[in-house]
Order: structure tokens, then sequence, then C-alpha cells
């Protein structure tokens, strides 16, 4: 299956985040399926088949997504956990009555509710980072929509950025949490790469403009998780982009070749192991 090959696309605005990644509703590749499979096939495989629960990382990237896209309806999902004696009676019923009031929302501590609120405020504080989530009017900024592309009416591949911005002109964004200090530029361009960061960006460009729409620039909005909370807009350099999709295209190959013929582990007829060059001058420098 080549990622270039399809007769439909569509962008859906409203898919709740569970459905998106509901498997059996929506069965296209992620871009998370994409960087599994390049460490094998048969690891993206399993991962597609148990995907686990969600990590401390993983709940605190959302919720800070929610905070920095939808403050308006923030408190509507998130309720703060107070710290309820549950050793008497009426510590008993006062933490009853609270779990009823908190049905339906994610519970997160003290420490979190306040990291929240401090990255919220931070990402306001950034002319840039607040420009391109408020935008300058209306609609001119939209967040969790969903594109699709299929081949045959079967669902081949799925992306969702987290803002589309018409301010100044057509772009992409993804909100991204990092440690203290993980923001830096050095840091960050380290990561996008040996973690492929960059095929996230590069399946999202080539979803939105396989549906006719011209993606002009993608920024990562990169916020710190420790004080002092800093926050900071980086624009993608397209040849980032136009690079993922050529290896997107391989790796959707790979994956095709693998569905039809399963090898296991990291399949057969590996090239030889040989000494990387800073191996080479490392040794070669203590000879002499």
């Amino acid at each position: 299956m080549s990622i270039y090959p399809f007769d439909r696309s569509a962008i859906q605005e409203g898919i709740a985040i569970e459905d998106y990644h509901n498997r059996e509703m929506n069965p296209g590749l992620s871009s998370t399926n994409f960087r599994h499979i390049t460490t094998s096939p048969e690891y993206a495989y399993h991962k597609r088949m148990h995907p686990g629960k969600p990590t401390k990382d993983m709940l605190e990237g959302t919720l800070l997504h929610s905070v920095i896209t939808e403050p308006e309806t923030f408190e509507e999902n998130y309720m703060l956990m107070p710290k309820i004696s549950r050793k008497s009676n009426a510590g008993k019923e006062a933490y009853a009555k609270y779990m009823e009031e908190a049905k339906g929302k994610q519970l997160v501590n003290q420490d979190q509710w306040e990291m929240a609120l401090q990255v919220r405020d931070s990402v306001k504080a950034n002319r840039e980072a607040n420009l391109l989530i408020s935008g300058t009017a209306p609609h001119h900024t939209r967040v969790e929509v969903s594109g699709f592309l299929y081949n045959k009416d079967k669902q081949t591949v799925k992306a969702r950025p987290d803002v589309i911005s018409k301010y100044p002109i057509m772009s992409l964004a993804d909100i991204k949490s990092r440690q203290g200090g993980a923001a830096a530029r050095d840091i960050f361009l380290k990561d996008l790469i040996y973690h492929k960061i960059y095929l996230q960006a590069a399946l999202q460009v080539y979803v939105w403009e396989s549906a006719g729409i011209t993606i002009e620039n993608y920024y990562y909005i990169l916020v710190e998780k420790a004080p002092p909370f800093q926050a900071v807009v980086y624009p993608l350099d397209r040849q980032f982009i136009d690079l993922g999709i050529i290896e997107l295209n391989d790796l959707s190959i790979r994956w095709e070749r693998w569905m039809e013929d399963p090898t296991p582990g990291y399949g057969y007829y590996q090239q030889r192991l040989e000494p990387p060059a800073w191996f080479i001058k490392k040794h070669g420098d203590s000879d002499e």
C-alpha cells in the first residue's frame, strides 16, 4: 500500500478523539503507526493490536492540549482532585459527593492543575503562539480536525493536526509538551530527527494537500511543563515535509509487503554489523 494512490479524501470536524483512534471505526495508519514501522513491521503490528494504557506523559499532554486549544471548555472536561481524608464518615461522604460531581470528567492533582494554568498563561503571553491558536477573526483557527485518505473505499491513512490556522496564510500546527529546558531549538531539533517526529507533520500535510488544500507553513508550538513554563514557536522547513513524505511512502510499501508475507523480528539477510566512523576514530585515537 503506497500512500500515493488514493481515490477519495475527507476532512471532517467533530470526530471525538476516542473515535479517531478507534481502529475499527478509523483503521487508517497514523503517524504513530508509521514511526513504529521504522522499528519493524512486526513491532508496529503488535503495538497496533495492543496499544496499551496511556502513560502519565500522554495524559498530561492531552491535558495541556485541552487547556491551550479549548480553554472555554477546559473545566467541563477536567476537575481538580481535592485532598479529602476518608478516615472519617464525614470524609467518606464528602469524597463520594465529589466523585458524583466529577462523573465524566478527568481528575487531575494539584500539581497538574497548576501546571496546566501556567502553560495556558504562557501560551497566551507568546504572541506567535496566541495568533496561531486564537486567530484574529472568527473561523481563522480550527482545532482537532481529522483528515482521511481512502483507496477503493478502504481507509488507508489518517491525520489530525492540533491546529489549522488561516492567519496569516493556511498553516498547520502541532502542540508538543516538553520537559523544562527541552524546548530549546537544538535539543528539539535533535529529538525531531532521532524520534522521527517530522513524519507526523509530513503525513498531516500530505493528507491535507491530497484534499486540495495547500499548506503554506507548518509550526511546532512547544510548551514546557516546568517553571518558568516557556513557550516557543518553530516553523518547520518544507524539506522536512518533502523528505518525510518520501519516507512515509517507503514505510507504507514495507508495511504492505510484511502484511502479505510476515517475517519474524527484523527480517532476514541483515547487513553485516560494521564499526561506525565515530567508533573507528575513538579507538584509533586511543592507540596513538
